[in-house]
C-alpha cells in the first residue's frame, strides 16, 4: 500500500510547523494572491507599526519592511514558522501564541494590523 494513499489529520498547529520548511518555495496561488494584495494594498505603510496575527515565515512582514513600515511586530502559532520568520527579521517582535489570545503589546501599540490567510482558521469568529 503505497503512503501517498494514506491521510494524516493533525492539528492545525502541527500541520503549519510541517509545512514550513517549504511553505515559501511552495507554489500556491492563495499565497501568491494575497502577497500581491498586501504589497499594493499597503503601500503606504511607510513609518508606521505594523503588528501581524499569523504572520506565519514573516513574508508580508518582510514585505511591509521593504516598503518602510517602521517597526514590525507579530504572532503565530507554530514554532516551525517563526523560526523562519525570527530568521527572515531578526529585529522584529515576535510571538508564539493562537492569535485568539490578548497580544503582550500595550494597547494602541501599532498604526496598522493584519491578518491574511488566518482567519479561516478561527472557529468561531466572536
Amino acid at each position: 500500500r503505497a503512503l501517498a494513499n494514506q491521510s494524516l489529520f493533525l492539528p492545525v498547529p502541527a500541520a503549519y510547523d510541517r509545512w514550513s520548511a517549504m511553505y515559501d518555495t511552495y507554489d500556491n496561488p492563495m499565497v501568491f494572491m494575497a502577497s500581491q494584495i498586501v504589497e499594493r494594498s499597503l503601500a503606504q505603510v511607510a513609518g508606521q507599526a505594523v503588528f501581524e496575527f499569523g504572520c506565519g515565515t514573516g513574508r508580508n512582514l518582510a514585505a511591509l519592511e521593504r516598503l518602510g513600515a517602521s517597526s514590525l511586530a507579530g504572532c503565530d502559532f507554530s514554532p516551525g514558522m517563526l523560526s523562519l520568520a525570527r530568521q527572515r527579521g531578526p529585529s522584529w517582535r515576535l510571538f508564539e501564541q493562537d492569535m485568539r489570545e490578548p497580544v503582550p503589546l500595550p494597547a494602541e501599540s501599532a498604526d496598522l494590523v493584519l491578518f491574511s490567510l488566518t482567519l479561516e482558521h478561527v472557529e468561531d469568529l466572536r
